[in-house]
C-alpha cells in the first residue's frame, strides 16, 4: 500500500512540473503555425521595417536574399489564407518592392517581378481605382521590370533608353498624385541625357524643379545634366549686381571663379553656405579666387528675404539672360548649385552642394 501511495504522489508531482512545459510547447507550436490575419500582417510589417533598400556588401547578399524570400512567403501566405484582407494593397506593394530589390541582385527574379506586375494589373483593386496608389506603384515597378530585363538581356542601349523614356513619360502623364513622381522625373532626365536629348532634359528638369523645388532628385538631375552638357566648356555669363553694375564672367579670367546660384527655396542652407564660401574666399585669396552670387529669384523682395542680413565681399547678382558656353549651349540653372570655372574660363566642376574645398583642390592641383 505504501508503495502504491508513494507512486501516486510522484505521479501527481510529475504532472504538476511537466504540464506547464507541455502547455508552453503547445503555445509555441500554435504561435509558429498561427495563420490569423492580424499575426500575418504584423509579420509582414516587421519584415518591411527590416528590409533595406540599396546596394549591400557581397558578404551580405545571401543573407539579404533569405530575408527577402521569407518576406515574399509571408505575403503569399496572407493573400492565400485571407484574400479579402484590408491589408492587400500594402502587401502587394511590398511584394513588388521586394522583387524589385531581388531583381537588382539576381537576374532570375526579374521574370517574377514582371509576372507579378502583370498579375496585379488585372487585380480588382486596380479596376476599381485605376489611378490609385496600387495602380501607380504597379506601373512604376513594371517600368523597373523592363529596365532590369532589357539590361540583363543585352538590349541595345539606345533601345533601352528609348523604351525607358516612353514609359517614364507615360507614367508622369497618367499618375499625377504618385509619390514616385520626383524619382521618375529624375530617371527620365537621366535617360534623356544618355540619349543626348539635352533640350528635352532641360525642359523636364524645369518641370521637376517647379513641382518639387526642394527635391534632392532635382539637385542631382541638374548636376548630371550640367556635367554632361557644359562641363569643360567655356563659360560666358553676364550678370547685374544689386547696385546695377554689369559683371561679365570673362572679367575674371586668370582667376578661379566660383559661381554660386542660390534661391529663397534653400534659405535654411544659405547661411551655412555663405560661411563656407567666406572660409574659401579667405583661405584661397592668394590663389586669386573670385565669387559671384547669382539669385534664381527674380523678385527683389524674395532675394532680400533669402539673403537675410549677410553682407558678402563678392557681388550678389541676377542673370540678365541665361548664361551660355562658348559654343552656345545654355547653362539653364533652376535649383541651387555651384559652377567652378578655371583660370582659362572653362567650367571645371559642377556641384549641387558645398563641397567646394575638394573642388578647389582638384581645380588648382
Amino acid at each position: 500500500m505504501r508503495f502504491r501511495y508513494c507512486f501516486a504522489i510522484l505521479f501527481m508531482l510529475s504532472i504538476v512540473h511537466v504540464a506547464p512545459a507541455l502547455g508552453q510547447n503547445a503555445a509555441d507550436t500554435n504561435q509558429k503555425n498561427d495563420t490569423s490575419e492580424s499575426s500575418l500582417i504584423e509579420e509582414i510589417k516587421e519584415s518591411r521595417a527590416s528590409v533595406s533598400v540599396g546596394v549591400v556588401d557581397r558578404a551580405e547578399i545571401e543573407a539579404k536574399i533569405v530575408r527577402y524570400e521569407k518576406a515574399l512567403s509571408q505575403v503569399d501566405k496572407l493573400l492565400s489564407t485571407h484574400p479579402g484582407t484590408s491589408f492587400k494593397e500594402d502587401a502587394l506593394v511590398f511584394k513588388m518592392e521586394v522583387l524589385s530589390e531581388l531583381s537588382r541582385i539576381r537576374p532570375k527574379y526579374q521574370r517574377q517581378l514582371l509576372k507579378a506586375t502583370s498579375t496585379i494589373a488585372e487585380d480588382e483593386l486596380i479596376r476599381k481605382n485605376p489611378k490609385g496608389k496600387l495602380a501607380s506603384e504597379n506601373a512604376f515597378f513594371a517600368i523597373q521590370a523592363f529596365v532590369y530585363g532589357a539590361r540583363s538581356e543585352g538590349m541595345p542601349r539606345d533601345r533601352q533608353r528609348q523604351g525607358a523614356v516612353e514609359r517614364y513619360e507615360g507614367f508622369l502623364n497618367d499618375y499625377q498624385a504618385s509619390g514616385r513622381r520626383s524619382l521618375v522625373f529624375a530617371s527620365l532626365i537621366r535617360n534623356q541625357i544618355g540619349s543626348e536629348q539635352f533640350d528635352k532634359a532641360r525642359m523636364t528638369l524645369k518641370k521637376l524643379a517647379f513641382e518639387f523645388p526642394a527635391s534632392a532628385h532635382a539637385a542631382h538631375a541638374q548636376t548630371e545634366l550640367l556635367n554632361a552638357s557644359v562641363k569643360y566648356k567655356k563659360f560666358e555669363g553676364v550678370f547685374v549686381s544689386e547696385k546695377g553694375k554689369t559683371i561679365r564672367s570673362k572679367d575674371s579670367e586668370g582667376k578661379i571663379l566660383i559661381v554660386h546660384y542660390w534661391s529663397k527655396k534653400n534659405r535654411l542652407s544659405y547661411t551655412k553656405t555663405i560661411v563656407r564660401l567666406l572660409h574659401i574666399f579667405t583661405n584661397y585669396a592668394d590663389l586669386g579666387v573670385a565669387i559671384i552670387g547669382v539669385s534664381l529669384d527674380q523678385d527683389p523682395d524674395e532675394r532680400k528675404s533669402a539673403m537675410g542680413s549677410f553682407m558678402t565681399p563678392w557681388p550678389r547678382c541676377i542673370e540678365t539672360e541665361v548664361s551660355k558656353t562658348g559654343d552656345g549651349t545654355p547653362i539653364d540653372v533652376v535649383v541651387p548649385t555651384f559652377l567652378v570655372v578655371n583660370r582659362k574660363g572653362v567650367i571645371q566642376s559642377v556641384a549641387h552642394n558645398a563641397e567646394l574645398e575638394k573642388l578647389m583642390n582638384r581645380i588648382d592641383g
